[in-house]
Parts: structure tokens; C-alpha cells; sequence
């Protein structure tokens, strides 16, 4: 019996070694051709992907393609795309294009390296809307690190790191806030720049940051600033004059929010509730027991009075 549990101990070992190698070839194996999913129909995946098409969500899994094609990855418009494990795509034009709608979350990191645009969007509809809301990115592009001409760019948190030659963000309206960005090469918004409660570094050689060139206008807010012409030598300021280097910090200060009613509300109402419900528990446990103990004494003093 004994002979036969050891043998079962090193025959499962010898399986778990195997398997861990095998299963990390399959997940890093680099592809190195574009992935198209723009007309995609059912559900697809591939070494560090899968496309669940029921549900328009694509999870990136140490996903990485290295291809010198024009593009590296194309996703299909109204998609959601969750980020595990570290992944990378580099191309020779575009590394991502985004066809429409499309959120970025995960835990996962993200780094993306084309040879004119990092992160693109081609999409013609200021309907929709790139949006970032967590995980770690460092996106590159020989032009612009982010391009999204004709829709809004958005980033409410995660790390990031986005340089390009001629503009890090160029988009038709960006708005950024609760995260920290490091971006070489200045951000350009045509329309509205909006800045909120970020931790944001910005070098350029011209202006950090660049908004209402078609029409808009420039709102910080929650953040301490600093510019300068480099940024060696920055200086506070109360507001942004067309300097080539900032920097801010942000002065957010976070209120606790009610787990039980949603991010809303704030915390205090769970402990409102608490307080009710210990009373109420209270209350009907105590009452009753309270109502028994009279009725027990009137017992007693109808006896006595009968003595």
C-alpha cells in the first residue's frame, strides 16, 4: 500500500512538471502575423487570446505578437477587452486598432509599439469612445502614441506610460482623471481637455498640452500643477500658459463609499443600517421576552393576593 502511494505521489509530480512548461508555451508563443477580428462572428481565440462573441469581450492573455505587418491586432467595434498576465504587441504601422467603442480593463499589463501609432482608431462617430479604466499600459508610436481622431479618448485610472514623436494623446476630445500618466510628447485634444485628480508628467518640445484647435477648452481640476519649459525646472502655477513641460499631483481625497448600496452613496448609510438592524433585532428579541417577565410578575401577585 505504501509502494503504491508513493509511486501515485511521483507519477502526479512528473504530470505537474510537464504541464507547467507546456502551458507556458502556449500562452507566451509569439505570433507573428496580424489578428483581424473586425468581422468576427463567433467565438475565436488563439495563443493569448479568446473572443467571446456572445458577450463582445476579448481577454488578453500574455498575449504577443510581433509581426512587421501594418497591424498587429484589429478588434471589432463595441468591444470590451479584459487584460491578464503581460501582453505585448509591436507592428510595423499600428499596433492596435480599435474599430468602435471599446473599454480596456484587467489586472494585466498592456504594451503596445507601432512603427506610426500605438493605440489607433480610424472610427468616424463621436458617439463612441475609447475608455481605459484600469491596468498597467506603456503605449508607443513612432507619431503618436494614441490616435483617435474623430472620437473621445478617456482614461479614469491604471498606469500608463504613452510616448509618440509628434503628440503622446492626439484625439478629438480627451479627458483624463484618478490615475497616473507619464506622456512623452504633448496631448492634443481638438475639442475639450479635461484633467482630474492625476498624478500627470507631460515633456514636449513645444506645448505639454494642446486643446481647441477645432474648438474646446482646457479644465484642471483637484490637482496641485507645475510648469516650465523643461522639466528640470518646473515652477507652481495656478494655470497652464502653453509651457513645454507639466507636471500635477493630485488632491483627490477619496470618500468611502456603501457596499451595500452602490459608490453613490456614501459609506454612513451602511453603518445606519447596521445600527437599524441591530435595534430591530433587538427590539424583537427583547420586547417579547420583556412582555413574558410582566406577564410571569402579574402570575405572582394574583397568587400572593389569592395567599
Amino acid at each position: 500500500m505504501k509502494r503504491k502511494s508513493i509511486i501515485c505521489i511521483i507519477a502526479i509530480t512528473i504530470f505537474v512538471l510537464l504541464s507547467i512548461p507546456q502551458y507556458a508555451a502556449e500562452t507566451n508563443e509569439t505570433i507573428t502575423s496580424t489578428i483581424n477580428l473586425i468581422n468576427v462572428t463567433k467565438n475565436e481565440s488563439g495563443p493569448g487570446y479568446y473572443w467571446a462573441n456572445r458577450t463582445d469581450t476579448l481577454t488578453l492573455t500574455n498575449l504577443n505578437i510581433d509581426t512587421k505587418d501594418d497591424y498587429g491586432f484589429k478588434i471589432p467595434k463595441d468591444a470590451t477587452v479584459i487584460l491578464e498576465g503581460t501582453n505585448t504587441i509591436t507592428a510595423g504601422k499600428y499596433a492596435l486598432l480599435c474599430s468602435g467603442n471599446t473599454t480596456f480593463k484587467g489586472s494585466g499589463s498592456l504594451a503596445l509599439k507601432g512603427g506610426e501609432i500605438g493605440l489607433y482608431s480610424n472610427l468616424n462617430d463621436e458617439r463612441a469612445r475609447i475608455m481605459i479604466l484600469d491596468g498597467t499600459y506603456n503605449i508607443e508610436g513612432g507619431e503618436y502614441g494614441i490616435r483617435s481622431k474623430f472620437i473621445p479618448f478617456v482614461i479614469s485610472g491604471g498606469i500608463h506610460i504613452i510616448s509618440g514623436g509628434i503628440n503622446s494623446i492626439n484625439a478629438r476630445s480627451v479627458k483624463l482623471g484618478h490615475s497616473i500618466i507619464t506622456a512623452k510628447g504633448g496631448i492634443l485634444s481638438e475639442r475639450d481637455l479635461t484633467l482630474n485628480a492625476l498624478d500627470l508628467v507631460v515633456n514636449s518640445d513645444n506645448q505639454a498640452l494642446i486643446y481647441g484647435t477645432v474648438s474646446g477648452s482646457l479644465s484642471i481640476s483637484e490637482m496641485d500643477i507645475k510648469t516650465g519649459s523643461v522639466s528640470e525646472n518646473l515652477a507652481d502655477a495656478e494655470n497652464y500658459n502653453g509651457e513645454a513641460a507639466f507636471s500635477s499631483i493630485s488632491t483627490y481625497k477619496k470618500v468611502a463609499t456603501s457596499v451595500i448600496f452602490g459608490q453613490n452613496y456614501p459609506a454612513a448609510l451602511d453603518w445606519i443600517l447596521l445600527v437599524l438592524m441591530v435595534l430591530i433585532t433587538s427590539s424583537a428579541i427583547g420586547i417579547p421576552v420583556y412582555l413574558r417577565y410582566k406577564k410571569t410578575e402579574m402570575k405572582k401577585k394574583k397568587i400572593d393576593e389569592y395567599k
